[in-house]
């Protein structure tokens, strides 16, 4: 019989990544999505609540990320989005997002067609990646 110590342990590797990386399942809705106006977890010390300036729908949509952050660190999120169905023709590529007076980070959406729209999150500290996450849009 082989030895499957390796394989239990690559396993064990990528359940530990996608519990570090990825939101815990009570923060995603059934498509895979982050939720809108629901608390999401970052770490111990801080959560996030996005939502949209207006319903999401061909044109600009402003997408406003509010952070509770008890550890006063100072976090930068990074944003892009595009069709996964076509990928590279409505891509953005990363933009940082923007800090209005109130400490909300604002990013505008430009959507271009109808269809189904990803947009990604990278929430950084000291450049280092605390957070990744998606939000689906069906247009």
């Amino acid at each position: 019989m082989k030895n499957k110590a390796p394989i239990i342990g690559m396993a064990l590797i990528v359940i530990a990544a996608m519990i570090y990386f990825y939101p815990s399942s009570n923060n995603i809705n059934e498509n895979g999505s982050l939720t809108e106006n629901n608390e999401i977890q970052i770490n111990k010390d801080c959560y996030f609540t996005y939502n949209f300036s207006k319903k999401p729908k061909i044109g600009t949509v402003v997408l406003k990320i509010n952070i509770k952050n008890n550890s006063n660190n100072k976090i930068k999120i990074i944003g892009n989005y595009g069709m996964p169905s076509m990928p590279g023709s409505h891509d953005s590529g990363n933009m940082e997002f923007y800090v209005n007076n109130n400490g909300d980070y604002l990013l505008p959406i430009n959507i271009a067609m109808p269809g189904k729209w990803r947009i990604n999150l990278t929430f950084k500290n000291n450049n280092e990646e605390i957070f990744k996450g998606d939000i689906y849009l069906n247009i």
